[in-house]
């Protein structure tokens, strides 16, 4: 439980920032879950996508068709808009790890 609440709270340092949070660690060790643990945390306008899905990942394969999707559903442009991304690996170009 210790190392939970250690790397929830290094985590949470940056959840604010306008920066691009990685997290890589090895399979089966608890990524997705940290995700869903800040997803649900978050207050403002979020996206989730599962590159292991075959439709998320044709959003994401393309700038110009991620823009495009979410401008769509992007409904308030002036909130904070916060994209969570699990399976990122799957992601067109990328090495499978």
């Amino acid at each position: 439980m210790f190392l939970k609440r250690k790397i929830i709270s290094e985590i949470e340092k940056w959840v604010n920032k306008q920066e691009i949070l990685i997290l890589i660690w090895p399979r089966q060790v608890g990524k997705t879950t940290l995700l869903k643990y800040f997803f649900d945390k978050t207050n403002w306008q979020k996206f989730w996508f599962d590159l292991d899905k075959i439709k998320d990942c044709e959003v994401f394969s393309d700038y110009e068709k991620l823009i495009n999707f979410l401008k769509l559903k992007w409904f308030d442009l002036n909130q904070k808009l916060t994209l969570f991304v699990d399976e990122f690996q799957y992601c067109r170009g990328s090495e499978r790890i």
